[in-house]
């Protein structure tokens, strides 16, 4: 319903607040679901304040980078590949090279981890 009014900051914080809740239920798939929800709409509040006359300073970009390496964290956890998957293909365009570097690490590791972890 937030998303709806354009108000996507506010609906990121809820789907971040149903994020932690999944956390307690120990439901990790729909913890990093909602992350990534949460990240979506930090990325559409972000894009909204670039658009308008508002200037941005990059913050909520920087809540929605948080969200997807959390959920990628998670899905790294979990073996979940085809999450970590999709979390790294929708942050690609959104990160730093640094970043980037992480997260190709986390995707590596994931699909052949080193011999020392097995």
């Amino acid at each position: 319903l937030l998303a709806a009014e354009d108000t996507y900051e506010y609906a990121a914080v809820f789907a971040l607040a149903r994020a932690e809740c999944e956390a307690l239920n120990s439901d990790g798939h729909a913890e990093a679901a909602a992350l990534m929800e949460a990240g979506r709409l930090f990325v559409r509040a972000e894009e909204n304040l670039q658009t308008s006359s508002t200037l941005s300073s990059g913050e909520l970009m920087e809540h929605a980078v948080s969200c997807f390496l959390k959920a990628a964290k998670l899905a790294y956890v979990s073996e979940d590949i085809s999450a970590l998957d999709t979390s790294a293909s929708f942050m690609q365009p959104k990160i730093n090279l640094s970043q980037r570097r992480i997260l190709q690490d986390l995707l590596e590791n994931a699909i052949s981890p080193p011999d020392d972890i097995l």
